[in-house]
């Protein structure tokens, strides 16, 4: 299973650009949830660099206040 395929299941609008995912916020996202399911990270280590590389693919961002129809760029493959 490829990654789009494995985030589809959990995001209603995904995009392709540039080499990432764009995925909008719904209702109840946060950015620790979003990059746990996308990235499928077990530990708060793992989630915790992620919701990192995230926030540095998008400039501006508030992890703590994102805004439904938000769109966030996602790496397409995570660092370890």
């Amino acid at each position: 299973m490829s990654f789009l395929d494995n985030i589809r299941d959990w995001f209603n609008e995904i995009l392709e650009d540039d080499g990432h995912v764009v995925v909008t916020v719904i209702r109840n996202d946060t950015l620790w949830s979003i990059c746990e399911r996308a990235s499928g990270a077990k530990t708060n280590a793992e989630i915790v660099k992620h919701v990192d590389q995230v926030v540095a693919l998008n400039p501006g961002i508030d992890p703590d206040r994102l805004q439904i129809g938000q769109q966030v760029k996602l790496p397409r493959s995570w660092s370890a």
